[in-house]
């Protein structure tokens, strides 16, 4: 699979950019119940740009992430220390 690939190769950008395919319909049809995952899956194998976008949806409550302060907190501060790794 695809999918599995990606994660084992590290390609963390890859998903997250197939990701923004789903939620977004860009060149497929828009499929947000399967790209909330793999931006979930980006983010969490330590995506920065996944974990930015994950605080931006739970702030706003776009692409069917639920407005949740909480979360958008946590991957805000996740973002951030991932921009201090070298």
């Amino acid at each position: 699979m695809l999918l599995d690939r990606l994660i084992k190769h590290g390609s963390r950008e890859a998903i997250r950019q197939l990701a923004l395919m789903h939620l977004k319909g860009i060149g497929i049809l828009k499929n947000e119940r399967y790209g909330r995952p793999l931006l979930l899956i980006a983010a969490r194998t330590g995506d920065r740009g996944a974990s930015w976008l994950l605080s931006g949806y739970y702030l706003t409550g776009s692409y069917g992430f639920g407005k949740d302060m909480e979360k958008f907190n946590y991957w805000r501060e996740r973002a951030t220390s991932l921009m201090a790794l070298p």
